[in-house]
C-alpha cells in the first residue's frame, strides 16, 4: 500500500494517488487479488499479475467510477470546454515486457454534459470504446442520444510520442434524427426557432493545445416534419395563385410577432480552415421561401456569400430574415411587405453587421397596405437601411422610380432619417398614394405624376417636389389637370401655388393638407362654364355662363 503520492503522465497535469492491495507470490508469478486504487478523480478496483521472471511483464483487469470534471482538468486542462458527469469503466492495463503499454475497455455515463462557449451541452447514454497506448488515445465507437436524435463519434489524440507526425486530435462525427425545436430551444436561439429532423457528419482535426488551427468539413441534410410542404428552387404557378386567394393577415401589423417553430429543410455542405470557412453549393427553405447559396466567411466576419432567394410571400422571408439576423446577433424587426419573387445577390462583411447587394424582382408588391403591382429594383442592404441605385414598379400603364435610401423598419433605434430618397411618378392612382399616406378621407382622385424629394421620417417626411393630377376628381367635381408644387413639412404637406384646369377656366390657389387630417385653403376661380359643373347640374332647370370666384376654408 502507499499513500500521498503523485503521479505525472507524460506532459498532462500531475494528480494525487493512495493504493491499498493484497497479493500472493508462486514461484516468480506475483498475483494481486485485489488493489483498491483512489487517484484524484477516480476510484478502481484491480486485479492482475506481475510476471517477475519477465519483468515488466504485467496485466490487470480495471474496473473504474470516474469523475469525467477532474479527468478533463488532468488531461485537456488548456482546452476550451467544460465537462462533468459520473462515468463507468471496465477494462485491462497492459504492461509488456517489450515495452510500451496498453489501457484498453469499454466505458458508459447516464449523461455528460459539455460545455462550449455559453452552451452546455447533454449527452444521455454516453458510451464507447478506449484504446490508450504511447503514441495515441482512440476513443471510439461513441453513441449517445442527442436531443431527440442519436450520434456516434470518433475522437483520436495522434502522434503522442511526437514519433508518428505532429501531435494532433481528430474528432469525427455522425448524428441522425436531431430535433430542431428540441436544439434550437436549448440553445435559447433569439429571434427565431426551427422544426425539423437533422442528419449529417463532421469531421474536425487540430493540433493539440491549438484549437485556433483547426481545419474540417462536413455536412448536413433537414427534413422538414412531417405532412409539411416546402418551397422549392421556382416559383409554380398553382403555388403563386393559392398564395394570391389568401386573406390578408388580421390585425395591425406586429413587427416582433414571435413565428413559433418554423418548418425548415435544406442541405449544407461546408470546409473549414483556421481562416475560413467555405460553403459548397447549398440550400435551404422554409413553407414559401428558398434560398440557395455559397461562398465563404472568415469565421462570420469577413465574409462573401453569393445567394438567391426565392420567396412566395415576401412577408414570411422578412420575418424569417429578420428572425435569423436576430439570432446571429443583430436585433431586426420586420417591416409590413408583401408579394412574390427572387432577390439574387451577394451578402459582405459580419454576420451580425451584413452588407447585401443584389437584384430584386417581384410581383403584386404590397406595402403600406397597398398592392402596388409588378417591381425590380438594384439594392444595397446595410446597417437595416436599404440603398436603391435604381427601381421601378409598374402596374398598367403607371409606373414609380425611387432612388436613394429607405429604413427597414421605423421608428429606428439610432433615430436615424428613414428616408432620403427622389420618388418619380408616372400616371400612378391617386388613391393608392392616398391610403399609403392615411389620407383615405381627402376626397380627391385621379392619376398623379410628378417627381419628389423627401427626407427625414415616413410619417413625418421633409422636402418638395411637382405633383400634376390629371383625369381629376375633388370633392365630386372633375378637372382636366391640376400641377402644384409640393413642400413636406414634417407633419404635413403644403400645396404652395396651384393650377387647376377645367375646360376655359381655371382655378389658382395654395392649400395644406395635415397628415392629423387638417386642412386650409384659398382658391380663385376664372372662367370657368357653369354648365361645366357636376355639382351645379339641374336637369329641369340647367344653368349657363361663366363662373368667377373666391373659396378659402
Amino acid at each position: 500500500s502507499f499513500e500521498g503520492a503523485t503521479i505525472r503522465i507524460q506532459q498532462y497535469v500531475p494528480f494525487a494517488a493512495k493504493m491499498d492491495s493484497r497479493f500472493s507470490l508462486k514461484g516468480s508469478d506475483l498475483h494481486f487479488d485485489r488493489i483498491d486504487l483512489l487517484t484524484d478523480g477516480a476510484t478502481s478496483i484491480l486485479e492482475g499479475d506481475i510476471q517477475l521472471a519477465n519483468w515488466p511483464e504485467q496485466l490487470y483487469t480495471i474496473r473504474s467510477k470516474i469523475d469525467i470534471a477532474t479527468q478533463k482538468n488532468i488531461y485537456f486542462t488548456n482546452d476550451p470546454f467544460t465537462a462533468d458527469g459520473e462515468a463507468e469503466f471496465e477494462g485491462t492495463f497492459h504492461l509488456p515486457k517489450a515495452g510500451g503499454r496498453e489501457l484498453k475497455g469499454t466505458w458508459r455515463t447516464p449523461v455528460t454534459r459539455l460545455k462550449l462557449g455559453a452552451n452546455t451541452w447533454q449527452f444521455p447514454n454516453l458510451r464507447g470504446h478506449v484504446l490508450w497506448v504511447p503514441d495515441r488515445l482512440e476513443v471510439t465507437d461513441v453513441r449517445s442520444g442527442l436531443y431527440g436524435g442519436t450520434a456516434q463519434f470518433d475522437y483520436r489524440m495522434l502522434s503522442l510520442d511526437n514519433r508518428s507526425g505532429p501531435r494532433r486530435a481528430v474528432w469525427d462525427v455522425k448524428y441522425q434524427d436531431v430535433d430542431l425545436a428540441a436544439l434550437t430551444d436549448f440553445l435559447e436561439l433569439e429571434g427565431i426557432r426551427f422544426a425539423g429532423r437533422a442528419t449529417g457528419r463532421n469531421r474536425l482535426e487540430w493540433p493539440l493545445g491549438g484549437w485556433a488551427r483547426l481545419r474540417g468539413g462536413g455536412e448536413v441534410t433537414v427534413t422538414p416534419p412531417p405532412d409539411v410542404e416546402m418551397m422549392g428552387p421556382e416559383l409554380r404557378p398553382e403555388q403563386v395563385a393559392a398564395q394570391a386567394a389568401l386573406p390578408p393577415e388580421a390585425g395591425p401589423f406586429n413587427p416582433r410577432a414571435p413565428l413559433g417553430h418554423v418548418p425548415v429543410a435544406g442541405h449544407v455542405s461546408y470546409e473549414l480552415d483556421p481562416e475560413w470557412i467555405t460553403l459548397a453549393r447549398s440550400w435551404v427553405a422554409t413553407r414559401k421561401t428558398h434560398v440557395a447559396f455559397d461562398g465563404r466567411t472568415a469565421w462570420r466576419q469577413r465574409s462573401r456569400i453569393p445567394f438567391r432567394v426565392v420567396s412566395l410571400d415576401w412577408q414570411e422571408s422578412d420575418r424569417v430574415f429578420a428572425g435569423i439576423l436576430t439570432a446571429l446577433g443583430s436585433p431586426t424587426s420586420a417591416v409590413p411587405v408583401g408579394g412574390y419573387g427572387e432577390f439574387t445577390g451577394v451578402m459582405l462583411g459580419a454576420f451580425n453587421d451584413p452588407r447585401i447587394e443584389g437584384t430584386f424582382t417581384g410581383d403584386r408588391m404590397w406595402a403600406w397596405d397597398v398592392t402596388w403591382g409588378r417591381g425590380s429594383a438594384d439594392i444595397v442592404i446595410e446597417d437595416s437601411y436599404v440603398d436603391i441605385a435604381r427601381s421601378s414598379i409598374v402596374t398598367g400603364d403607371a409606373e414609380i422610380n425611387a432612388t436613394g435610401r429607405f429604413s427597414l423598419g421605423y421608428p429606428r433605434k439610432d433615430g436615424g432619417t428613414e428616408i432620403d430618397a427622389t420618388v418619380t411618378l408616372n400616371r400612378w392612382p391617386l388613391a393608392d398614394l392616398r391610403h399609403a399616406f392615411q389620407l383615405d378621407d381627402w376626397p380627391i382622385e385621379g392619376v398623379v405624376s410628378g417627381e419628389y424629394r423627401l427626407t427625414g421620417h415616413y410619417e413625418t417626411p421633409h422636402g418638395s417636389g411637382t405633383m400634376i393630377i390629371d383625369q381629376g376628381v375633388a370633392y365630386g367635381e372633375t378637372f382636366d389637370r391640376a400641377v402644384s408644387t409640393l413642400r413636406f413639412e414634417g407633419n404635413g404637406v403644403r400645396l404652395e401655388k396651384f393650377d387647376v384646369r377645367k375646360g376655359t377656366g381655371a382655378m389658382t390657389g395654395a392649400a395644406w393638407i395635415g397628415w392629423d387630417g387638417t386642412y386650409s385653403f384659398t382658391a380663385d376661380g376664372e372662367r370657368i362654364p357653369v354648365e361645366s359643373l357636376r355639382t351645379l347640374e339641374y336637369p329641369r332647370a340647367p344653368l349657363s355662363g361663366i363662373m368667377r370666384f373666391k373659396a378659402s376654408g
